[in-house]
């Protein structure tokens, strides 16, 4: 080629490739400013994020100190990015952009909370009682109508097929249920995403299980000898649905070991609800959400029937009462997995029981509005982020479940988390009253309110996360 013709062919490459590079940089010009267009838009930004469960980020008021420190633009940056009009689909569409890099099996979402401590195998006989610190509770009972006044506190939360959800599955030798999930992870997170499911890490921690087991203990003197004392510690997915191999990869703990440790530092007079070995051996059926944290009312009703055997009562079956189904949910594990894909593909359908004396409660909600509602709401208009709140109205300090068709006096207090929701259904119909307690938000003197009520049965229900000192504390808390 002569030289000429070699001169003439690289000005003109040098050429189009000047042109791409204009009408890229034009592109991207041209896309910042569409996104800046979209940011003005002030009236489109959300207030909050459903998907999150969250109020957004306000505008930061304007101070002078604030000026001077900085601290009003940084508020402002974080203003205007959590409050994009368009965040959610970019979240979104980011999402999906990342899952179309090949074929993930298995994925870990977040960080570790930490090391699990051992769990120990030598009985340390009955956890000391503790003494509680002072509580704010601003409320009182009267005794005369059973009610109580509560106020809020300001501690925030930490979400089948039901002809075959009583039939048996009694797993292999081992113990392991047919829905034993074998898939060892390669390295740490906060949630492990398997198989279309999420799951939550659970590391062990004596103090923590020490000072629940105090609470406990505690509480049981606080009490008249006449009232039963229940406690219910539900494994989740994790220890369920997981395979020991894959637990231990992630350098996680026994959830059965540590219940039982749990359970033999109770004092004798406790009854302890065992549900771990049940759960295990039916984890083949619809126990736990595949996108969210919490069981199912299928997996609440085999726990159910734990609890009446303790008790010493029938329990119903499931065609007992009426079913209701709410599908489409998608739970905290596709939101803190940044909508993993493989959730998305996989959602969930809420499966409810409605008891057939009543489906009536009334709530005292966390701002002391008193509403009238339902045990199990209808969910079929709520957010897909949102159906699991069909069970007793969502996380409210106080509510009371009146049964007209059970006339003996008898009644119950059940302090729970969010795991007690889908629970609470299958205890109205043999009470005549069920006081549900949220102890993260209600503040009021439960052992007057025990003894002026006459209850005969408190129940404690909460997943092994829950099982800590900072909520065994809040519990305490509320027997002065």
């Amino acid at each position: 080629m002569k030289k000429e013709s070699i001169t003439e062919y690289m000005d003109e490459s040098k050429d189009k490739r000047a042109k791409w590079s204009r009408l890229r940089t034009a592109a991207f010009l041209v896309a910042l400013g569409i996104l800046f267009v979209i940011g003005l838009c002030f009236w489109a930004r959300p207030k909050t994020s459903e998907a999150e469960k969250r109020e957004l980020d306000k505008f930061p008021a304007l101070s002078l100190s604030g000026l001077m420190d900085g601290s009003f633009f940084s508020g402002v940056v974080s203003w205007y990015g959590d409050t994009y009009p368009v965040r959610e689909g970019m979240i979104k569409a980011q999402n999906s952009l990342e899952n179309s890099y090949g074929i993930q099996r298995s994925a870990i979402y977040g960080t570790a909370a930490g090391t699990a401590d051992e769990i120990p195998k030598d009985e340390s006989g009955a956890a000391p009682t503790i003494t509680p610190a002072p509580t704010a509770a601003a409320s009182a009972s009267d005794s005369s109508s059973g009610t109580e006044t509560v106020k809020a506190s300001s501690q925030d939360d930490g979400n089948a097929v039901s002809s075959s959800s009583g039939s048996e599955n009694t797993g292999d030798q081992n113990g392991e249920g047919a829905g034993t999930i074998h898939d060892v992870p390669e390295s740490m997170g906060t949630v492990y995403v398997a198989d279309g499911m999420g799951f939550e890490l659970y590391y062990f921690s004596q103090e923590n299980a020490d000072t629940y087991a105090s609470m406990l203990n505690t509480v049981s003197t606080k009490l008249d000898s006449s009232v039963n004392i229940y406690d219910m510690i539900v494994p989740n997915s994790f220890g369920v649905n997981l395979d020991d191999d894959a637990q231990a990869a992630l350098g996680a703990s026994n959830q059965k070991d540590a219940i039982n440790y749990v359970y033999s530092r109770l004092d004798s007079g406790i009854k302890s609800v065992p549900v771990f070995d049940t759960l295990r051996s039916h984890n083949g059926e619809y126990l736990y959400f595949r996108t969210d944290h919490h069981w199912t009312a299928t997996g609440a009703w085999y726990a159910y029937q734990e609890f009446c055997s303790k008790k010493g009562i029938e329990p119903h079956g499931l065609d007992y009462f009426t079913e209701e189904q709410f599908p489409g949910f998608l739970g905290t594990f596709y939101t803190y997995s940044n909508r993993a894909q493989s959730l998305a593909d996989n959602p969930d359908t809420v499966y409810a029981y409605v008891p057939k004396g009543t489906n009536d409660i009334t709530i005292t909600q966390r701002d002391g509005n008193v509403i009238n509602w339902n045990i199990v709401a209808d969910a079929s208009g709520y957010g897909t982020e949102s159906k699991y709140m069909c069970f007793i109205g969502g996380d409210n300090p106080y509510s009371v479940i009146s049964n007209p068709s059970v006339t003996d006096g008898s009644s119950c207090v059940i302090l729970k988390e969010s795991y007690g929701n889908c629970f609470v259904p299958y205890l109205v119909d043999h009470y005549q009253n069920v006081y549900v307690i949220d102890y993260r938000y209600y503040t009021g003197d439960l052992t007057s309110f025990i003894r002026d009520t006459h209850v005969s049965d408190v129940i404690f229900l909460n997943n092994v996360e829950a099982v800590t000192a900072d909520r065994a504390n809040m519990m305490l808390g509320l027997f002065p």
